[in-house]
């Protein structure tokens, strides 16, 4: 791999804002198809421990689909937010946000609340790229794709600029604060920017997955196509992305002990310096905690999963309720239509299966409505709403590169660094 980054020189111009002093305008540039990773491989490496990690996990686990279905809802959870919150929520919050969501998913009127509205539509969008991956692979990593997931994203919300259409010479970007550090391109820019991207996607050069998801993110951020949702739409490239090479999909929006504030600053020294390196190892670093909280979770469902077996021990082996006790170990909340579903069973043996696991303290029913009740097994839910890893999870500790960067690093990161959203 070459030891080589583009020049950043030209990819900044001056431009005059009204009621503010001049900022720096992003002149966009091509991906750059060779790096420069002295000061990334040890983070790649780490990075490339912990996913490898978490694969192995995933591939040993019966529910796996249904476990990454709700971590990308816990991920939807926090992309929906209008800012990212002061203090990271507790695991009992995050539990009653994501069993909140989880009700609306399985409830015969799945209209959302306000508030809960652009979380509903981030998971419409991902979940609709998700089923072009799965049809076409990274053939379906186009401009056409973000355009449609847009346009899901806008549904039902009154907002700036038409969906699925590229912002409009002078158009300001919702969610842009007037602490911004810079500013993006023009939007007559775009388009050769944008064609470039897609060509990325599509023809990916020789560069390690990692390397590339933390590129395709930066730009994506960097260009602002739209007139909302830029942040939403780059940070769904990563799962969308693992998952058109085959890989397990890894949400890395706010792992604990990340702080957005130091993603903004890595992004923005990259923007202000085309410091790609910077970026890099701050990318990766997320992946890597993500990736090793998530097997941290996977191993404690599996935990659980052996308790439950004990407590299924007087059932057949291949008894509708251990089949649907797979399933609830992924995501926590059903109602019996969703199992028979599921299951491809009556509704009746539906029926008799959910009912064995409220009688082995399984589940247990979320509400008293008669007709299409919930339930939920809570257990899971404080699972996958618990932060951090676990022991023994098979990866090792974070790399030595993070408390103490080699020679020649960039100066410290700027905390109060404001990206275009």
């Amino acid at each position: 791999m070459s030891n080589r980054l583009p020049n950043p020189e030209g990819t900044l111009r001056v431009a005059p804002v009204p009621d503010r002093s001049p900022l720096p305008v992003l002149l966009p540039r091509p991906l750059p198809r060779t790096l420069s990773i002295s000061r990334a491989l040890l983070p790649l490496e780490d990075a490339a421990s912990a996913v490898a990690a978490l694969e192995v996990r995933l591939d040993a686990a019966p529910f796996r689909d249904r476990f990454l279905l709700a971590e990308s809802r816990l991920d939807a959870l926090q992309l929906g937010a209008a800012a990212p919150p002061v203090a990271a929520p507790t695991d009992e919050r995050r539990g009653a946000e994501l069993l909140r969501l989880l009700v609306i998913e399985a409830s015969e009127d799945r209209s959302a609340p306000r508030d809960l509205r652009p979380v509903v539509n981030a998971l419409a969008a991902y979940d609709l790229a998700c089923a072009a991956v799965r049809e076409s692979g990274r053939a379906a990593l186009t401009l056409d794709l973000l355009c449609r997931m847009h346009v899901a994203m806008c549904s039902g919300i009154a907002l700036p600029g038409a969906p699925g259409q590229w912002r409009r010479p002078g158009a300001s970007i919702s969610g842009r604060g007037r602490s911004a550090r810079i500013l993006p391109p023009a939007a007559e820019d775009l388009p050769a920017a944008l064609a470039d991207l897609q060509d990325f996607l599509l023809d990916p050069p020789p560069i390690p997955f990692a390397l590339r998801a933390a590129m395709v993110t930066a730009q994506m951020e960097s260009l602002c196509p739209f007139e909302y949702g830029n942040a939403h739409l780059a940070r769904m490239l990563l799962p969308l992305m693992a998952a058109a090479e085959g890989r397990p999909p890894v949400f890395a929006v706010h792992p604990a002990g990340c702080t957005e504030a130091g993603y903004e600053a890595a992004l923005a020294d990259l923007q202000l310096t085309g410091d790609w390196e910077g970026w890099l190892c701050a990318f990766l670093q997320r992946l890597s905690d993500a990736a090793r909280q998530a097997v941290g979770r996977v191993a404690r469902m599996q935990a659980l999963q052996h308790d439950w077996s004990a407590r299924l021990g007087s059932l057949r082996s291949d008894s509708t309720a251990r089949r649907l006790s797979e399933l609830v170990l992924g995501v926590p909340v059903l109602t019996v239509g969703v199992a028979q579903s599921l299951l491809d069973v009556s509704f009746q043996t539906a029926n008799a299966a959910v009912a064995s696991l409220v009688r082995l303290d399984i589940v247990s029913p979320h509400a008293n409505a008669r007709r299409n009740r919930i339930f939920v097994a809570r257990e899971t839910l404080a699972v996958l709403t618990m932060r951090g890893g676990v022991e023994g999870d098979g990866v090792e500790p974070p790399l030595a590169v993070y408390a103490a960067p080699p020679a020649g690093a960039t100066a410290a990161l700027h905390p109060d660094a404001a990206i275009c959203r």
